[in-house]
């Protein structure tokens, strides 16, 4: 046999040595990795207990369809805005308008701030001439029945009076109207 036909078999047999290793440690390492799944996927389970995925993931539902409201809102929304852009020259206008007549206003209020002393003063008056009046009043009340009395007598008087004068006065009156119709 010839030296490199050794050499290649020497060759060839440590490519089938090192596949042979190759596949050996690849299989002990998936035996490895096959041992360890249960202990990941229960890492993995109660990372998903831990973190509460089930309630986070709800959680982003529901706040994707609040989105998705809160985006069929926003038309209406920007019509509401346009309709008070349109609004506000004219709520500016009634504004400076308003402005305008503050001034004659504060005026006004001015001269009846200078007119209160005098009213107060009055008042003043009145509330010391008030006593006084009471007791007037309260004079007149007591003295009522007497007063009464008197306006009663002195109607009575007149008008018995009135009645025994007035055919006197018809009469006077009717001749000195015929006199004067035949003048």
């Amino acid at each position: 046999m010839s030296k490199s036909l050794i050499f290649i078999k020497i060759l060839f047999s440590l490519a089938i040595i090192y596949l042979a290793t190759a596949i050996i440690i690849f299989t002990n390492e998936i035996t490895e990795t096959r041992k360890t799944i249960p202990q990941v996927l229960t890492t993995i389970e109660q990372f998903e207990k831990d973190a509460k995925i089930k309630s986070i993931l709800l959680s982003i539902e529901n706040t994707t369809k609040e989105i998705k409201a809160v985006r069929e809102t926003i038309p209406k929304i920007l019509e509401e805005i346009e309709k008070v852009r349109k609004l506000t020259p004219e709520i500016l206008s009634r504004v400076d308008n308003i402005n305008a007549s503050i001034p004659p206003i504060l005026e006004e209020s001015k001269k009846i701030r200078g007119s209160i002393p005098p009213i107060l003063e009055e008042l003043k008056a009145v509330r010391e001439e008030l006593p006084a009046q009471i007791t007037k009043v309260e004079n007149i009340s007591e003295n009522i029945d007497k007063i009464s009395t008197k306006m009663v007598s002195g109607a009575v008087k007149g008008t018995v009076k009135g009645i025994f004068t007035l055919p006197k006065d018809i009469i006077e009156n009717t001749s000195k109207f015929l006199t004067n119709e035949k003048q």
